[in-house]
């Protein structure tokens, strides 16, 4: 465990330091080191304060510069033996966490702060189990559920979503498969988002939103970052309805 940990912020940040963190604490086994497997059974992670910013240019305070030819080849790196076979974290818990977004270009600030956050995984093949208690400025947000495929990120394999979500007096599930995280490919889930409202969507996206009763939308998503296809889209508000298909190429600029 480490206790009052502070990361240096940019020459021109707001701010001296990037991160503080009060509390940090890793719980490590031991035995399954001997088999090429990281297994950390918890990580504790208190009072946590992130800044994050940008320049009037546009440059962000996470853009670290580095010293020398740091340059590494890959295909070396790439085709020696690696003694690590798996890693998986079982419980991750963090309190009291606040992260601030500054847009240098446009001014505007962003404030999420996590009262708490309790993800726990049983193995590397089990099911990640979310439960998010946080708020988004002054919107309170719960997010809750299962996401499976963890372990196979890194080796691009398919992540599986099974979310519930509630933020703006609104509900919104997701579920569904990405075949590739890393490339945003092979994505296919359904969305649904029911509320009361929207005009309570105002505030957060910094728009005049007219109130239309109650509301709900679903699609089926499909495509990638560069292609989305959105399948069976309905919306219902007030005496509006819209159905049908919406194709989005938004690889350009």
């Amino acid at each position: 465990s480490v206790n009052d940990v502070s990361v240096q912020n940019a020459d021109w940040a707001s701010r001296d330091d990037m991160l503080l963190v009060e509390h940090v604490e890793v719980h490590l086994r031991l035995l399954p080191l001997v088999f090429g497997q990281i297994e950390l059974s918890r990580l504790e992670i208190f009072g946590l304060d992130l800044m994050l910013e940008t320049d009037q240019h546009g440059k962000g305070n996470w853009e670290f510069e580095t010293v020398g030819d740091a340059a590494i080849d890959s295909e070396s790196a790439s085709t020696g033996d690696t003694f690590l076979t798996a890693a998986v974290l079982k419980e991750t818990v963090i309190r009291d966490a606040a992260i601030v977004y500054k847009d240098g270009v446009s001014g505007t600030v962003q404030r999420f702060r996590i009262a708490e956050l309790v993800a726990q995984m049983e193995s590397a093949q089990a099911p990640l189990v979310v439960d998010l208690k946080a708020s988004f400025g002054e919107e309170p947000v719960r997010l809750a559920g299962e996401i499976t495929g963890i372990s196979d990120l890194l080796a691009e394999g398919p992540l599986g979503l099974d979310l519930t979500a509630d933020f703006v007096d609104a509900t919104a599930r997701v579920s569904g498969n990405i075949q590739n995280v890393m490339s945003m490919r092979g994505i296919d889930v359904a969305v649904s988002i029911e509320g009361n409202s929207l005009a309570a969507w105002s505030a957060p996206t910094g728009t005049e939103i007219p109130d239309l009763g109650v509301y709900r939308a679903t699609a089926g998503i499909t495509g990638s970052h560069e292609q989305v296809h959105f399948a069976n889209l309905s919306f219902s508000g007030g005496e509006m309805q819209i159905d049908g298909d919406l194709q989005a190429s938004i690889a350009g600029e």
